[in-house]
């Protein structure tokens, strides 16, 4: 009894009455209040009732039949036209076989409710087709009925043609077919096709209007009579032609497809049923959803439609909360089957509800509107919130989702830690971009004619600014907080932390979106050029955050910064912030080694920019290249990369100018877009007898080898290093005689000087980051800080000379001017020159940034003095730096490396401070030349370097300090300098000298000497100068006549002594009758005896020479001497 009851109690049973019903469903109302959804509801998709069919169709199956379909459609329609075309087109499309199978055809005319009956009728009516027909009447069950009842169902397929042999062709089968159906009922097959015929004509006399008009309809009785004798001679039953008559007169046979009301609805009722008991269509049993993507494909757009049209129109708050419900389900589907295009327009209207694109509102008037506006918060929290959580399916979306964000930002609605961005001299490191927006109001013109503009035209540019300077009432207040809160709310700086997770299909689309903001024009309005300012802090800032991925979009990014940079004209504060990001990106992206290259080839942008434009941004980029630096700079090996690196401190900290190649690119890429080749030097000749063997170790030391061309790689330049080294030698070339750095140097930021000093002294204290890589590149960029520091004086007084020369000017023109009196002259006068000590104030400022001018120079000063430490430090390492290189190089080569790579041009660079206007540079510099040419370690050098010695760097600096004269220091201090340098000159010549006389230029080298001791008396201005030159030349002459080079069949000494006699008339008997008296001269032993053998052809291309050349002849010295003596000559 207890199974029974159970079983009895698990069984449903049927609901007696509706009111029963009503009282079971309140209570399952009442009883499921306790029960959690969940349970409720069970599933997410409920179970399907029915059991779920075997052998479901695949999805590949599904679009064929629906692709078949598609094709059925066309040809049915093309049959309609013609069928013959029709059947054609199936065939191509494999629908019908080829050769056309007639149960294809009959199925296709049967089952086709698209084809038109007329075209069927005319069809089967056809002789061609008599086969077709015979088959297609077969397909009708003609079973136990009356003749006038299968011929209403026959002609429910088709239309009868109006030719009567036509009509007779479709009867004589159908009336054939029907009397086989029913046990051939009457005589023969000629009395069914009469008997149906005459049912036809019944038809049209009963209810054709036409025929009735004319004469009586026909009664029974003549129907009857019209059929006598016609069955075989014999009557048909006369029950059955009552039947038929009756029915054809109560029922007309009609074309159920052509008439509309009860007749077709009841037909196609009836086609239904007919198609539900066929055995060729079957319906099967899916899971729930399986379809859900179709069915939401189909009906999403009118969906989203009908809930765009009741959120804007309704005001009741359920009605509003169920829309956004429905924005936020259709965002789920459409999510969950990867409908980008969908999502998209979800965006697009939801973007036009929040009312943040409506042009036609001010800026200013913004937060109010919004804040007083429930349905535009509503739907910007349903935006973001989408764009939170389903940001992998947005594409074209984010343009308009990136659009409301950039109104927000000129509303000032956006949270703070939006618009602030990283600064490098900003002392906090950060800065905002309001203050930008804000800084410059406009001044309100509230004129008459304003006035009637604003009044006529509806509003102006005034309304802004009226807007923006009124007083807020109490409830705009509340609103615009009501405003600020509701996008406090949706969080927008998660949207840009969430980007690291987005598809890489999404993110390229935020970037283009980004990337399209950040176009302006030149005549663009200031919110313009805000928004694209405020686009590229986003870019950059999604850059970093997805800077694991960085290498799948970094091209596109790059070109925005090269666009942007490469084709700005002056500074601004767009392009001030294009430099900080791409730094801000360089130093974060460096920690990662693969990418080291490609980032530093992409600052090469930087020195791609217009001279005057970089320069003005010297002190953004000179911060930013700090912190790079400072942070990654061990990840940077490669040669070229350094290059980039110490050639943007060049330009930023001594306003060097870019590599005229990078120039010249930049025009011609913008112009022609054609590649610039430049031709690489063949000899680079840097001393006065370099050997080949030199040249090629100079070049195989390097490890690559130079393509010497521009090329175009991915979509931005790229110039080999060696293109820019091939310019900076043959700048070299012309000028290596000279202590002087051929850069062109314009006037500098001194902060950015500071800074890129304080970079370099870093990286060079720290022993690690010094290489072969970058050695040659420390020396040439401490060498133009060094000219940076020593031309900065020689800019400010140019530019106060000529702001004096400027209001004299104006001075003069006020004096001539006869309109003015005596009183109004001096009134004139005193005013100009109080504008002349304003604008000499203004320059002094802008050039300065100080008004203590002695603690500037003290700073020059310092970072002189800074500088000479670093060379200096880098002379002492040089032999270390180098030594894998130089560890299976014999000494020549190994000297020549040294010397020419590193102590040369450090020793240039030491002589270059000698020479400077202040004394404790000049006198440090003295000290540390002296202590670098008299290293230990100099001693490996051959006498060729050591001529060089003599060539680069002590003749050029005896040549510059005769030219310096604008020493402000006393008298003594040049003459100081001029002392100890010929004293140094002295003793490097007499330590070397054994080596030095094993050169074939050895007597164009001593006359040398003597013409710069000749000209020394002659600038002398103190006895100082002239004893010390007395003295050394006493001393060189003392130790050389040791040496047997003053002997009488010596031809050195009748030059010597002629030159020496034209300006110290004495000497040569004072010193050689002391020589006489003194057995032998004490710095004799001193003098070292290495000799080292020199060819021939390593003859120099600039010698020292003497006014009393001409006295030298074919017997005396080598004829290449003898030219190459006169040369030098000349140019002293």
């Amino acid at each position: 009894m207890h199974s029974e009851d159970a079983t009895s109690q698990s069984l449903t049973r049927p609901v007696s009455s509706g009111y029963a019903l009503a009282l079971s469903l309140q209570n399952i109302d009442t009883n499921r209040t306790g029960i959690p959804r969940e349970s409720r509801h069970g599933p997410r998709i409920r179970q399907n009732r029915q059991i779920i069919s075997t052998n479901l169709p695949s999805q590949d199956d599904l679009k064929k039949i629906k692709h078949d379909k598609k094709i059925l459609k066309q040809g049915s329609e093309l049959f309609n036209q013609n069928p013959s075309l029709g059947i054609n087109f199936l065939q191509e499309n494999r629908i019908f076989t080829n050769p056309l199978q007639i149960n294809e055809i009959i199925k296709f005319l049967k089952d086709n409710p698209m084809l038109d009956k007329k075209i069927i009728g005319e069809y089967l009516s056809n002789r061609k087709n008599a086969a077709t027909l015979e088959q297609y009447v077969t397909t009708f069950h003609f079973y136990d009925m009356r003749i006038d009842e299968a011929l209403r169902i026959y002609l429910s397929e088709f239309r009868l043609p109006g030719e009567a042999p036509l009509i007779s062709s479709l009867l004589e089968h159908f009336a054939a077919h029907w009397r086989k159906c029913n046990n051939y009922q009457l005589a023969n097959n000629d009395a069914a096709f009469g008997l149906a015929y005459a049912c036809i004509m019944l038809n049209t006399d009963q209810h054709n209007t036409n025929v009735r008009r004319q004469s009586s309809p026909m009664t029974c009785e003549d129907f009857k009579r019209n059929l006598s004798k016609m069955n075989n001679k014999e009557n048909f039953d006369e029950r059955m032609l009552t039947e038929i008559y009756n029915a054809i007169k109560s029922d007309e046979i009609v074309m159920p497809t052509e008439h509309t009301g009860l007749v077709r609805e009841s037909y196609l009722w009836k086609l239904m049923l007919k198609r539900s008991s066929t055995t060729g269509e079957k319906f099967v049993h899916v899971p729930s959803g399986s379809y859900n993507y179709d069915i939401f494909t189909l009906v999403w757009g009118q969906t989203m439609a009908a809930l765009s049209f009741v959120f804007e129109k309704s005001n009741y708050d359920l009605i509003i909360q169920k829309s956004i419900q429905g924005f936020s389900k259709c965002a789920r589907i459409a999510a969950h089957y990867f409908m980008s295009d969908v999502f998209d327009n979800l965006v697009i209207s939801l973007c036009k509800f929040t009312t943040l694109l409506n042009s036609r509102e001010w800026i200013e008037n913004l937060p109010i509107q919004f804040g007083l506006n429930r349905k535009a918060r509503l739907a910007a929290t349903v935006l973001f919130n989408i764009a939170h959580v389903h940001g992998d399916i947005l594409r074209d979306g984010w343009k308009n989702i990136l659009e409301c964000i950039i109104h927000l930002y000129k509303a000032n609605l956006l949270p703070s830690v939006l618009v602030e961005v990283e600064d490098f001299l900003d002392p906090t490191g950060r800065t905002t971009l309001v203050k930008e927006q804000t800084a410059q109001t406009q001044k309100s013109d509230i004129g008459l004619f304003s006035s009637l503009a604003f009044l006529l035209g509806g509003g102006g540019p005034t309304d802004s600014t009226l807007s923006s300077g009124k007083q807020f009432t109490s409830e705009e207040q509340e609103a615009i907080k009501i405003a600020t809160a509701c996008i406090a709310e949706c969080h927008l700086e998660q949207l840009l932390q969430e980007t690291k997770f987005l598809i890489i299909d999404s993110l390229n689309e935020l970037l283009k979106a980004l990337i399209y903001g950040c176009q302006i024009c030149s005549d663009s309005q200031k919110f313009d050029q805000d928004a694209a300012v405020f686009c590229l802090e986003l870019l950059v800032k999604i850059v970093l955050q997805n800077r694991d991925r960085v290498t799948l979009f970094w091209s596109t990014v790059r070109y925005q910064f090269y666009a942007i940079l490469v084709n700005a004209n002056e500074k601004s504060f767009f392009v001030e912030r294009t430099c900080v990001g791409l730094l801000r990106i360089a130093a974060r992206l460096l920690r990662r080694d693969e990418l080291a290259s490609e980032i530093l080839a992409s600052l090469r942008i930087l020195l791609l920019m217009k001279p005057h434009v970089i320069h003005s941004l010297s002190s953004e980029i000179a911060f930013g290249l700090h912190e790079l630096l400072r942070t990654n700079a061990a990840n940077i090996h490669k040669s070229d990369d350094w290059f980039t690196v110490f050639s943007l401190l060049e330009v930023v900290g001594a306003a060097a100018h870019p590599p005229p190649v990078l120039q010249s690119i930049t025009q011609n890429s913008s112009n022609d877009n054609k590649n610039i080749h430049s031709t690489r030097s063949i000899t680079n000749v840097e001393s006065d007898s370099e050997c080949s063997d030199c040249l090629t170790t100079n070049t195989l030391d390097k490890g690559y080898t130079s393509d010497t061309e521009v090329y175009h790689r991915s979509d931005y330049i790229v110039v080999s290093h060696d293109d820019l080294e091939t310019i900076r030698n043959q700048q070299s070339i012309l000028n290596q005689y000279k202590i002087d750095l051929n850069e062109k140097l314009s006037k500098h930021d001194r902060r950015a000087l500071i800074k890129s000093c304080e970079t370099l002294s870093f990286l060079i204290r720290d022993s690690t980051h010094v290489t072969e890589e970058n050695f040659e590149y420390c020396i040439h960029c401490i060498r133009t800080f060094i000219e940076a520091t020593v031309t900065q004086q020689t800019y400010q007084q140019k530019s106060k000379v000529s702001i004096i020369n400027k209001n004299l000017k104006q001075i003069r023109k006020v004096t001539s001017s006869n309109s003015l009196n005596n009183e109004n002259l001096n009134d004139s006068i005193n005013n100009q020159f109080g504008q002349t000590q304003f604008i000499s104030r203004q320059s002094k400022l802008d050039y300065d940034d100080e008004d203590d001018q002695e603690a500037i120079k003290q700073e020059y000063q310092s970072l002189a003095l800074q500088l000479l430490d670093l060379m200096h430090t880098l002379h002492t390492r040089a032999s270390q730096i180098y030594k894998h290189t130089t560890l299976q190089q014999t000494d020549k080569t190994t000297s020549s490396i040294l010397w020419y790579k590193c102590w040369c041009p450090i020793l240039q660079g030491i002589a270059r401070l000698c020479c400077d206007s202040r004394r404790p540079v000049r006198s440090s510099a003295l000290g540390y030349l002296q202590r670098s040419v008299l290293l230990p370690e100099l001693h490996i050098l051959s006498p060729t370097e050591w001529e060089s010695v003599f060539n680069k760097v002590l003749f050029p600096l005896l040549l510059k300090l005769l030219e310096t004269t604008n020493i402000t220091d006393h008298v003594h201090g040049i003459e100081e300098t001029r002392v100890r340098v010929s004293q140094l000159l002295c003793r490097i010549f007499l330590q070397h000298l054994s080596p030095l006389l094993t050169l074939p230029t050895f007597t164009a080298l001593w006359l040398t000497i003597l013409d710069f001791m000749d000209r020394y008396l002659k600038s002398d201005q103190t006895d100082m100068l002239r004893e010390s030159v007395r003295e050394s030349l006493k001393n060189m002459l003392l130790v050389m006549n040791t040496t047997s080079l003053f002997d009488v069949d010596q031809p050195l000494t009748v030059i010597t002594k002629d030159r020496i006699h034209s300006f110290l008339p004495g000497l040569w008997e004072e010193v050689f009758k002391m020589s006489t008296s003194l057995p032998t001269f004490s710095s004799h032993s001193d003098i070292s005896k290495k000799s080292v053998t020199i060819n021939e052809e390593n003859i120099p291309l600039n010698e020292a020479t003497t006014s009393s050349s001409n006295k030298i002849t074919n017997e005396t010295t080598p004829a290449n001497n003898i030219r190459v003596v006169t040369f030098q000559i000349q140019n002293l």
